[in-house]
């Protein structure tokens, strides 16, 4: 091929990638697949009676024995019958008894031996004093789901505060306008998550809606004002 048709052909090529949108999109698609492989994996690590997930795992233990931990990407730490999930958690702990999370965007954490299921923008959880701080955006409040026998109660409010009571019950604090919501209880439950106990008390949940909300029959709202406390006498929080 001469040097003249040669010049031809590739001024040829490149005005059909300038004419043709679908080349452009067809190169963007493969960078997007590139992308998409070289995503960071989650990791799992057990740790004491913990396992923790993330993208980045840093553990840090201490001449004390005390550990600092920080998972990010995806972040996830499953304790006994509870589970979080996060896009950061920093936890500190030097036993299991006094173990402190934060958490930190798209929170979500359920509890099987509580009947919890709660999904907020920020969380604190401190297993030593036994409570638990859930905070929301002034566009996403914050939803808990109570279960109490065979009726789960749902709250949303801007920022709801938990103390949990030993062998008499917990006690929920509201801040902001709060709404309760209370329905019988359905055969999704949503207190459950894989390898929890509970897991097949229902029907189980998938990885993928493990954190959903529970299928509520037709709701009966009451608004509430702010700092009204909320208290029942199902089974007590317990760190151990």
């Amino acid at each position: 091929m001469s040097r003249h048709h040669f010049s031809i052909v590739l001024s040829l090529v490149f005005a059909g990638s300038i004419l043709n949108p679908g080349f452009s999109e067809e190169i963007a698609e493969l960078k997007e697949e590139k992308k998409t492989v070289s995503a960071a994996k989650v990791q799992t690590l057990p740790l004491d009676q913990m396992i923790l997930s993330g993208e980045e795992i840093d553990v840090k233990i201490h001449g004390d024995g005390k550990r600092v931990i920080r998972l990010q990407g995806s972040a996830g730490i499953k304790i006994d019958e509870i589970c979080v999930s996060a896009d950061v958690i920093d936890a500190t702990c030097s036993s299991h008894s006094d173990l402190k999370l934060d958490l930190k965007g798209n929170v979500k954490i359920i509890s099987s031996a509580d009947l919890i299921n709660a999904t907020a923008a920020e969380a604190q959880f401190d297993f030593g004093t036994n409570s638990m701080s859930l905070k929301g955006t002034e566009k996403e409040n914050v939803k808990l789901i109570r279960g109490v026998g065979s009726r789960n109660t749902q709250i949303e409010a801007t920022e709801i505060v938990i103390q949990f009571k030993d062998q008499i019950g917990m006690q929920l604090k509201t801040l902001g306008a709060a709404t309760f919501t209370e329905t019988k209880a359905t055969q999704s439950n949503p207190f459950s998550f894989p390898g929890s106990r509970k897991q097949n008390q229902f029907q189980p949940f998938s990885a993928d809606d493990q954190f959903g909300p529970a299928g509520f029959e037709i709701p009966k709202s009451k608004k509430k004002p702010a700092g009204k406390v909320f208290q029942d006498n199902t089974i007590p929080f317990s760190g151990s």
